[in-house]
C-alpha cells in the first residue's frame, strides 16, 4: 500500500498551502454538480415519494423509475437490475456512507423504508463515479435535509390492509436557526396469507383437463419495525450532524409452489438486525468547502430451515449466523480555483468485516477486508453553453492496486430557451468480489478476477416552465463492455460456487418525462419512464455452449415502462399508476416453457384519496390503494406468488 500513501500525500500537500480566509473574493459562476456533467441523474419528485410513504423503497423505484426490482414476493428479498447489470452492480448511500452488505454486495431494497429519506437520486452509469466505484450500473443516494427554521413539525400515518397488514409512521421535526432534530419510528407487520391458484401442482380429471389447487401463501409473515435520529447544528461556516438507523426485520420465507412435501418441513426464516451512524463535518466558504464524515454499519442475518420430528418438536437442519461491521471514513475538498473552474478531491476508506457460521453444516469463514480509494476531479465551464468534467480515482483493496479509473464528460447547451442539453462521457469502472464471492462455505472461489469495463452514454435533457406547465424530460443511450462478469453456478456436488464469464455486452435507451400543469383548481402532474436493456451473453469459451451465446441474462426483461398520472382537485385527488415488463428468461439459453419462462407482465394501481385542513396549521389525508387493479396473475420470480387484487386504506396527518 505504499504507493497508495505517496498518492494520497500527494494530493492532500497542495491544499495546505492555501489560507482560504486571506485569498481575494471572486464571483462563481453557476455550474452543473460533477456528477451530473456528461451524465443521466434522476431526481424522484415529490409526489411519488409523498405517495408511497408506507411503502419500501423497492415498490417506489418498480412504479417511479426506469429500474428493474426482481421481488421474491411480497414482503420479502428485492433486488435490483440497473441498466441491465447485476445486483451486486449497485451502490445504495444513505448520508453518504454505503449500505450495501460486505457480505452479499448487494442491497435488499424491500427493507429500506421510504420514510426514511427526504431525497432521493439515481446516478445512472457512469455519474455515480463521483461518489465511488464499483457501481457498474448505478448509484443511488438516499438524503436527509436539514431545514434551518423556528418550527416544530409532525407527521405521521396509519393504515390497513389485505392480509392482516398494518403500517404505521411517526416524524418529529424540531428546528431553529442553529439546531435540527427529526426522529422517526415506523413499524409494518403482514401475514401475508393471500390464497393463489398453484399452476405448478396440477391434477387430471378423466378429460385430461388440469386442475389447479387453491392453496394459501403460509409461512410468509413478515414484520419490520426501527426508527431514526438526525441532530444537525451550525454556527458561521461551520455545519455538524450525525444520523442513526436502526432496524429490526423478522420474516418467514414461504416455500416455492413447486413444493410437495410434509406442511411441517422447511419452515425457514430470516431474522436482521443492522445499526447505522454516520458522523459529518462541514466547513463552507465562498470559495471552497471541506467536509469529512465517518460511519459505522453493522448488520447481523440469522437464518434457520426447521423441520417438524415426531416425538422432538422441530429441530434445525440449518442455523446460519452472519455478523458484518463496516467503518467508514471520508474526506473532500472541494475549490473554486476561479469563477468557471472548480477542483474537488477526496480520499475514503472502508474498512469491512464478516464472520459467517452455520453451527449444523459446522462451516462458515471470517473474512475482513480495507479498501482505500483516492479521487480528484477538475471541472470547467467555457463560456455561457459548455461544461466539461475530468475525474481520475485511483483503488487499493488490501494490498492490491486496481489500475486507474478515468471519467471524461462534458455537457453543451443547444438551445437555452428550453434549457436543451447534449451531454455525453465516457469511463471506465472496476468491481471487487464480495467477501461471499471468495469465501462461502462451501462455494466460495479465492482466485476470481475483478469485474472490470467500459461505459459510455450520449443524453438529452431539457426542461421548461411557462404558461401554467412544467416538464423535465432526459432520453439516453448508453453501451456498457464488462469483462470477468461474477456469476454463481451449480455444481455436480449440489452446491453453487462463483465463476467469472468472459464477457457481457449491456447496452441500451432510458427516457423520463415529467410534466405538471394547472387548470384553475385542477392541478394534473404525468411521470413516465422507459428502459430498453439489453444484456447479452459474449462468452466464447464454450463453457456456455453455443445456445446460450448472444443470449439475454436471466432474469433482467428488455423492455421495462412504468407511468403515474395524477389528479388533484381541490381537496381531492386520484393517481393512476401502471408499471409493465416484457418477458423475463430464467436460463442461459432463454427457453420458452411454463416452467422456465416468466411472462410479460402489466401492473396496475389506483390510489384515491381526500384531504382535509382542520386548523390553519394542521391537515388529514385519507387515502385507499387499490393494488393489482385489473386483478392480473403474474410472477415476478420462478416459484413464489405473488398476490392478486388488493387493498390498503391509509390516513396521514401533519401538524
Amino acid at each position: 500500500m505504499r504507493s497508495m500513501r505517496r498518492v494520497i500525500l500527494f494530493c492532500l500537500l497542495p491544499l495546505l498551502s492555501y489560507g482560504q480566509d486571506t485569498l481575494p473574493e471572486i464571483t462563481i459562476q453557476s455550474v452543473l454538480p460533477l456528477s451530473q456533467t456528461g451524465s443521466t441523474v434522476t431526481h424522484l419528485d415529490s409526489m411519488s415519494k409523498r405517495q408511497s410513504q408506507e411503502a419500501s423503497l423497492a415498490d417506489l423505484l418498480s412504479t417511479a423509475t426506469p429500474v428493474f426490482l426482481k421481488q421474491e414476493g411480497r414482503g420479502a428479498l428485492s433486488t435490483i437490475s440497473f441498466r441491465g447489470t447485476a445486483a451486486t452492480h449497485t451502490d445504495v448511500l444513505w448520508n453518504g456512507m454505503s449500505i450495501r452488505s460486505p457480505m452479499l454486495g448487494q442491497v435488499d431494497f424491500s427493507l429500506i423504508p421510504v420514510l426514511l429519506s427526504d431525497d432521493i437520486s439515481l446516478f445512472h452509469g457512469g455519474a455515480s463515479l463521483e461518489k465511488g466505484s464499483g457501481s457498474l450500473g448505478g448509484l443511488i443516494a438516499l438524503t436527509n435535509r436539514i431545514h434551518w427554521q423556528d418550527t416544530l413539525k409532525i407527521k405521521g400515518l396509519s393504515g390497513y390492509g389485505n392480509f392482516q397488514t398494518f403500517n404505521e409512521g411517526l416524524t418529529v421535526d424540531y428546528g431553529t436557526q442553529k439546531f435540527h432534530s427529526r426522529t422517526l419510528a415506523y413499524y409494518t407487520y403482514s401475514k401475508n396469507n393471500f390464497k393463489f391458484k398453484n399452476k405448478n401442482i396440477a391434477d387430471i380429471d378423466s378429460l385430461g383437463n388440469y386442475i389447479y389447487p387453491i392453496v394459501e401463501n403460509n409461512n410468509a409473515d413478515y414484520r419490520f419495525y426501527g426508527g431514526a435520529q438526525t441532530l444537525a447544528y451550525r454556527h458561521k461556516h461551520w455545519q455538524i450532524r450525525v444520523d442513526e438507523w436502526f432496524q429490526k426485520v423478522d420474516r418467514s420465507i414461504p416455500r416455492v409452489n413447486t413444493y410437495e412435501g410434509d406442511d411441517y418441513a422447511n419452515m425457514s426464516r430470516q431474522d436482521d438486525a443492522t445499526n447505522r451512524l454516520v458522523l459529518q463535518a462541514i466547513r463552507q466558504t465562498d470559495r471552497s468547502k471541506w467536509h469529512w464524515s465517518i460511519g459505522h454499519s453493522y448488520e447481523s442475518m440469522n437464518y434457520t430451515v426447521r423441520n417438524f420430528i415426531s416425538g422432538k418438536g422441530y429441530e434445525s437442519v440449518r442455523y446460519s449466523q452472519s455478523e458484518s461491521s463496516s467503518f467508514y471514513g471520508k474526506m473532500s475538498y472541494r475549490y473554486h480555483l476561479s469563477k468557471n473552474t472548480t477542483l474537488k478531491i477526496a480520499y475514503r476508506l472502508n474498512r469491512y468485516l464478516v464472520n459467517s457460521y452455520d453451527t449444523v453444516y459446522k462451516n462458515g469463514y471470517n473474512a475482513k477486508q480495507l479498501e482505500q480509494q483516492v479521487m480528484a476531479a477538475l471541472q470547467k465551464t467555457i463560456g455561457e453553453r459548455l461544461s466539461a468534467t475530468v475525474l481520475v480515482r485511483k483503488i487499493g483493496y488490501d494490498t492490491t492496486l486496481v489500475p486507474l479509473i478515468v471519467f471524461a464528460g462534458s455537457d453543451y447547451l443547444l438551445y437555452k430557451p428550453i434549457h436543451l442539453y447534449l451531454k455525453a462521457h465516457l469511463s471506465n469502472n472496476y468491481h471487487m468480489p464480495t467477501l461471499n464471492d471468495l469465501y462461502w462455505q462451501p462455494g466460495g472461489n479465492p482466485d476470481l478476477k475483478a469485474e472490470h469495463g467500459y461505459e459510455g452514454e450520449c443524453a438529452l435533457s431539457a426542461s421548461q416552465h411557462t404558461a401554467g406547465v412544467t416538464w423535465q424530460m432526459q432520453a439516453s443511450i448508453y453501451y456498457n463492455a464488462i469483462k470477468d462478469w461474477i456469476i454463481w453456478l451449480p455444481t455436480p456436488q449440489g452446491f453453487w460456487t462463483p465463476k467469472n464469464m468472459e464477457y457481457v455486452e449491456s447496452k441500451g435507451s432510458e427516457i423520463y418525462l415529467n410534466v405538471s400543469k394547472e387548470i384553475g383548481k385542477v392541478k394534473v402532474l404525468l411521470n413516465a419512464n422507459y428502459a430498453y436493456a439489453l444484456s447479452l451473453n459474449k462468452d466464447t469459451t464454450g463453457y456456455w455452449g453455443k445456445a446460450s451465446y448472444n443470449k439475454q441474462l436471466p432474469y433482467i426483461p428488455v423492455h421495462s415502462f412504468n407511468f403515474s398520472l395524477g389528479i388533484r382537485y381541490k381537496s381531492f385527488f386520484i393517481t393512476y399508476i401502471n408499471r409493465s415488463y416484457s418477458e423475463r428468461y430464467t436460463t442461459s439459453t432463454n427457453d420458452v416453457s411454463l416452467r422456465d419462462w416468466l411472462y410479460p407482465y402489466y401492473m396496475n394501481h389506483l390510489f384515491l384519496g381526500k384531504q382535509w385542513h382542520l386548523r390553519k396549521y394542521a391537515t388529514w389525508d385519507l387515502q385507499i390503494k387499490i393494488f393489482n387493479l385489473f386483478n392480473e396473475e403474474y410472477r415476478s420470480v420462478l416459484g413464489r406468488p405473488m398476490p392478486r387484487q388488493n387493498y390498503l386504506f391509509l390516513i396521514h396527518f401533519n401538524f
